[in-house]
């Protein structure tokens, strides 16, 4: 159950006045200083303890109040702020499940990768995905951009040495899936891929692989960098090996 807010500002204001001013503030001292004129009166008071009119202690004890009051509400106007510019913002979490690397069947001295995987829109506006890219990042400092094939109609099959694969249907291909907004709350699954010419399997599989989109709402380019697959495996998102 939420708290009142009076409570939550009560608690944030005295947290605020503890921390800069302690327990002793000037607003205690001017209380003890009327109480003590109150009850014992000025005769039996002494100078050192009225050298200080307890109505000024008042007025410097007034401005500490307000000065931890602005301090409270500074700290959840920036909370506000920070949350208004991320519902202004698509966040756009990647997540990879699935990474190929393989010969080019039509020029072997190639390399296809194909990764496969969920992008979420945990919280902000609705936003479609453009602009797709891939690259791979060689241990000698060269980068190779990916150039994305044509995509067949139907299926398209990959098999292992061990004969088992895997089957990605077009109709999932991140480039056209991800036109629709992804909402809040909502995620697109789908899988892309690339072609990188002159870079062996060999070469490939010690690389950093990094795939990159834009969002169409701020024109904000997204990535995610990981090693690429040291082998031609098929991984789930769990982990195991498919084949």
């Amino acid at each position: 159950m939420p708290k009142p807010p009076f409570w939550v500002f009560v608690v944030s204001v005295w947290s605020h006045w503890e921390a800069r001013f302690g327990a002793t503030s000037p607003l205690v001292i001017a209380t003890a200083q009327y109480a003590w004129l109150a009850v014992f009166g000025p005769e039996r008071t002494p100078a050192w303890a009225t050298a200080i009119s307890p109505r000024l202690w008042l007025c410097v004890g007034l401005l500490f109040l307000f000065w931890t009051c602005y301090g409270a509400w500074l700290d959840k106007h920036k909370a506000l702020v920070h949350l208004q510019q991320r519902l202004t913002v698509p966040e756009l979490r990647r997540q990879l499940d699935m990474i190929i690397v393989t010969a080019n069947r039509a020029d072997e001295r190639d390399t296809l990768i194909v990764v496969a995987g969920i992008i979420k829109n945990p919280l902000g506006p609705a936003s479609a995905i453009t602009n797709w890219r891939m690259e791979l990042g060689l241990p000698d400092g060269t980068v190779v951009q990916g150039m994305p094939p044509l995509l067949p109609k139907g299926e398209i099959t990959f098999e292992s040495e061990s004969g088992r694969g895997i089957i990605l249907h077009t109709d999932h291909f991140w480039s056209r899936t991800s036109r629709d907004p992804i909402p809040a709350g909502g995620m697109s699954d789908g899988w892309f891929w690339a072609i990188f010419r002159g870079v062996s399997r060999e070469q490939a599989k010690e690389g950093r692989l990094t795939i990159s989109f834009e969002d169409v709402v701020t024109d904000t380019r997204h990535s995610i960098t990981t090693a690429a697959e040291k082998s031609q495996r098929f991984i789930d998102p769990h982990g195991m090996e498919l084949g």
